[in-house]
């Protein structure tokens, strides 16, 4: 299929019918500022320290980190890594219980002058593993995808997920695997030329092939980047990208459910803006057991160099994204980007983000920071810094991915400039679940 270049995405929320995950609508909170503790407040969460993810020696660079954890805790990443010469896609493990991660091993089968890009991995249960991301093995950028195998088999033949066979690239995939082990990727199609890139998708059932590829749609859109995917507990996908049309800048999010197999609604996530605000970037989405949706951005509304992390909720049976929220909430002047989410089936949703407020023009030095949405308090708090090292050391952190546990855990991955010798490396924190404190009252009895 070709993309169709006719209509364009509908921009009101009330142009397409939203499809229905489940019957009870639920009503969104209005934002909320950082709340001072009271009876059953969350605390903040506990963290483990710093452990780097990849064991090398030489000062080979690693980027790109992507996370996910199985049903016990464990946690899976994958990153490019250059120490072979070119990036290579290599993966690593770590236990609930360990302080260090296992040695890493390779999972592309790509020769040595070709370049990977844009990994990532998704997870299901304790036994399903999928990676998935860009290589030039045969001349243009390709997706493909490979699957862990039981111990000891190490990583299945890889796929080729995408179809087309023209010299457009095709780049960053996302990747979800549904309760039944089924796969979906979705990715960028430069097939229609520069400023023209379309979403496609494509699904892999356990053990099988790929799918043929389709357009997500809707008719006629053009310049879609950056996707991001998630399931909920009917197996319903989510998807949220970037419009960089400049007649319809913005969020969007769309709906795939399975039993239908075409994508639906495409409603604008963020509020609109006013004329010459830069558009979100950098998309990320989430889901909790109730069917509540979560994305948040990078977004420009406050100065073109001053952005800030946003997000919005739309609650199961609702027809339209909530009020934007701000989530982080330093001071104006500090620039916030490339956020990630990932929320557990309470509703609590962990987002991390490159920081500057510690960074000067002649000394630039982002931190990685976090805050947590608290179902309780319908809010957004925290802003807490992840990484360890001496804040008066120049030492640059960039490009988070966070995954969490049932119980609110996190594992929090990104790029960190700490160790000249060895940088940049991929590091790692673990997020202890939330807890709850409570006043108690002595009962006198008479």
């Amino acid at each position: 299929l070709t993309p169709t270049p006719t209509p364009t995405p509908p921009q009101q929320a009330t142009t397409t019918p939203t499809p229905a995950r489940t019957s009870t609508p639920k009503t969104i909170p209005s934002p909320t500022a950082t709340p001072t503790p009271t009876e059953g407040a969350p605390q903040l969460p506990s963290r483990s320290g710093n452990i780097r993810v990849n064991q090398d020696t030489g000062n080979a660079a690693q980027y790109s980190p992507s996370v996910a954890l199985d049903n016990r805790g464990r946690a899976f990443a994958v990153w490019m890594d250059t120490r072979s010469g070119n990036a290579q896609l290599f993966y690593s493990s770590i236990d609930p219980w360990s302080l260090r991660w296992r040695p890493a091993l390779r999972v592309d089968d790509a020769p040595a002058t070709a370049q990977v890009i844009d990994p990532r991995i998704a997870v299901f249960g304790r036994d399903y593993v999928i990676a998935v991301w860009a290589d030039n093995r045969d001349g243009n950028m390709d997706i493909y995808a490979s699957e862990l195998l039981p111990p000891p088999g190490g990583w299945s033949p890889v796929q080729k997920v995408n179809d087309e066979s023209g010299s457009a690239p095709q780049v960053h995939p996302a990747v979800v695997v549904d309760s039944h082990g089924i796969a979906y990727a979705v990715w960028e199609d430069w097939s229609a030329g520069v400023g023209r890139s379309v979403l496609r998708w494509a699904r892999r059932p356990v053990s099988g092939t790929w799918s043929a590829s389709q357009l997500v749609g809707p008719v006629g859109a053009k310049n879609q980047v950056n996707p991001a995917l998630t399931v909920d507990r009917w197996d319903n996908v989510h998807l949220v990208w970037e419009s960089r049309d400049p007649s319809h800048p913005g969020i969007y999010w769309a709906i795939l459910n399975p039993g239908i197999g075409v994508w639906q609604g495409f409603l604008r996530v963020n509020d609109p803006q006013p004329a010459g605000v830069r558009a979100p970037q950098h998309p990320d989405i989430g889901v909790d057991a109730n069917g509540t949706l979560y994305a948040v951005w990078q977004d420009f509304r406050n100065g073109a160099d001053d952005p800030d992390i946003y997000a919005a909720l739309m609650p199961d049976g609702a027809s339209a994204w909530g009020t934007d929220q701000r989530v982080n909430h330093d001071p104006a002047g500090n620039a916030q980007r490339d956020p990630a989410l990932a929320v557990s089936p309470d509703g609590t949703a962990r987002v991390v983000w490159a920081d500057d407020r510690n960074s000067t023009d002649s000394d630039p030095d982002p931190d990685i920071f976090m805050a947590t949405y608290w179902p309780k308090l319908h809010a957004w708090v925290g802003d807490t810094r992840i990484n360890d090292d001496p804040q008066d050391t120049p030492a640059e952190q960039e490009h988070p991915d966070v995954a969490v546990d049932a119980h609110g855990g996190a594992v929090i991955v990104w790029v960190d400039g700490r160790q000249p010798d060895t940088a940049p490396d991929i590091f790692s924190v673990r997020v202890r679940p939330h807890a709850y404190w409570y006043a108690y009252m002595p009962i006198v009895v008479k």
